[in-house]
């Protein structure tokens, strides 16, 4: 889980931060540092259960273990930014980023607050996955999304609420709510994908890094 963050979480952070017009390279270098010591870790406690439930332990088995990890990880993240870009087009050619909202973006607004009055109220139902296209209900039934919900909280924190600061764009056909959700330890960023139909097409929750 850590190595996997580290790609999805980190990445974007470091080169958000070496986008900035001050740079701070010890406050990059820390950064960096920290990454490579989440990511060591991650191996370490990887290889550990590996090593246990094989009883495999002896030198070559260790690198093996480490070239098939990164090679696994590197290619799950190449497909999923292929994937990424396949569903969503291509980020320059976003059809709005100030002005009016397009009545696909409001009704996509509407539901994302009814989405997480839902979610507010710990009533996780099939109200919620209703609204769901047939691929996305597929992937996430009800029983899987109430007991994803429930984990969070286990490992987080008790919900909090969320933050009134959803914001919405579109590419292409779909559209994109983002609103901050707030645990005890963390705040993550709840991500819904809102097909031609509105009907959600995808739901993701992100760590918050900023």
């Amino acid at each position: 889980p850590f190595f996997f963050l580290a790609f999805t979480g980190f990445v974007p952070a470091f080169r958000r931060i070496a986008d900035l017009s001050s740079i701070n390279l010890s406050a990059i270098f820390l950064f960096a540092l920290v990454t490579l010591v989440f990511i060591g870790l991650s191996l370490y406690w990887m290889y550990r259960a590996f090593a246990v439930s094989t009883n495999l332990t002896k030198p070559v088995h260790i690198i093996t273990f480490v070239i098939t990890l990164f090679i696994a990880e590197a290619s799950a993240f190449g497909i999923n930014q292929l994937v990424v870009k396949e569903a969503l087009g291509n980020p320059q050619k976003e059809i709005r980023t100030q002005g009016p909202l397009t009545e696909q973006e409001e009704k996509a607004l509407a539901r994302t607050k009814e989405i997480t009055g839902f979610f507010a109220e710990n009533d996780i139902n099939e109200s919620i996955t209703s609204l769901f296209n047939d691929e996305m209900l597929a992937q996430l039934p009800v029983k899987d999304l109430e007991s994803t919900w429930n984990g969070l909280q286990k490992q987080f924190g008790r919900f909090q609420g969320f933050e009134d600061d959803t914001s919405v764009s579109t590419k292409g056909e779909l559209v994109v709510t983002e609103t901050t959700a707030k645990f005890e330890r963390i705040s993550f960023v709840l991500q819904l994908t809102f097909d031609e139909n509105t009907n959600i097409s995808g739901l993701h929750v992100k760590p918050k890094l900023f």
